[in-house]
This record gives C-alpha cells, structure tokens and sequence, in this order.
C-alpha cells in the first residue's frame, strides 16, 4: 500500500507519452505534405540506392528557385542514412572541414552535408520498397501552433484511477512548393 501511494511520478511518466504521441501526429501530417510537392529527383525503382547525384540535383534545384542557403534541411530514413555514410562527401574529414556536431547525439541530426543539416528519422514518406527524402527550405512548409499540447486530469470514482487527456491545436500547409525537392531512392 505504501509503495503505491508513493509513486508521485507515474502521471509524470503518462504525460511524457502523450507529448511523443502528439508530436508524432504532427510528424505524420508534416510528412503527408510530400506527395504534394511538384520537384522530385531520383529513381523510381527500388534497386537504385540515394546517391550523391540525386542530392546534387536537389541542391541545384534549390539554387535555381532562389532559396536561402541558411535554414536548409535535408531528412533521411535509415536507408538513406546508411547511404549517406557510404559518401565520401558526408563522411570523410577533409570533405566535411569541421569535427563534427556535438549535439547530433541528442538529437535526429546527423550532421552536415553541403552546408545542410542533416537529419534521421522513420516518419518519412516510403511507398513499397521506394523511399523519400527530402530536401528544403524552412519557408517551404508551415507548422501553425494556435494551442500547444496541454494535458488534463480527472479522478474517476468508480474505475479508481486518474483519466489523462493530451490535446493541442494545430494546421499544417505547403507554403513554398519551390522551396522543397523530394528524393526518391530504393530500400536496397
């Protein structure tokens, strides 16, 4: 009896796994604005890996629509992560110039690649066995927050237990098509 009524921290432990749950539905409808992008590079098969050609084009694409160079990002899967690790240009010392980022551990971001941060993550687009990333300007899309995640608990007398809700407000739209290139590559 007493180690139950000590346990201060569980709802602590319920809120953290409604906040990763909401920010992954952000994710997922973010991601669902690929298939409206109009600038896509690379292959349509599933044999062909993400190459540096296929992030070339995406960068020239970008130079062409006039789109910063500061505030680019480029998403990968694991795929295409594992890809990137076989280009010299992501890997090798004397490519890259710099020791490296401190903080990619903490979080998604890999690194850098032609003056682009680099990030991993499995909420990307895949449609049988052809991945996408994909490359952009922070002004391509719009994440609009008009209420941020809030959580709300209520005591339930008969169930004996504390109810959680998590709920948040929030739209997303492509702003900038020019500002974003989608790469296709195969899950080889």
């Amino acid at each position: 009896m007493a180690a139950i009524q000590s346990a201060y921290d569980l709802r602590q432990k319920y809120t953290t796994q409604l906040g990763k749950a909401i920010a992954k539905l952000t994710d997922t409808d973010l991601r669902g604005l690929y298939s409206g992008l109009s600038q896509t590079v690379g292959a349509t098969s599933s044999n062909l890996a993400l190459s540096k050609t296929y992030i070339l084009e995406a960068v020239r694409k970008l130079n062409a629509k006039n789109a910063p160079f500061e505030d680019r990002s480029f998403i990968v899967e694991s795929y295409g992560y594992r890809d990137l690790l076989n280009t010299d240009d992501f890997v090798r010392y004397d490519a890259v110039g710099q020791a490296g980022d401190k903080n990619a551990t903490i979080s998604a971001k890999i690194g850098k690649l032609y003056g682009v941060d680099v990030y991993q993550t499995e909420q990307v687009y895949t449609l049988s066995s052809v991945a996408y990333a994909m490359l952009f300007h922070k002004s391509a899309f719009g994440l609009a927050v008009q209420k941020a995640m809030r959580v709300q608990a209520q005591y339930d007398v008969p169930a004996l237990a504390t109810e959680l809700v998590a709920d948040s407000l929030y739209g997303v739209a492509e702003l900038r098509d020019d500002h974003a290139v989608c790469i296709r590559y195969g899950q080889t």
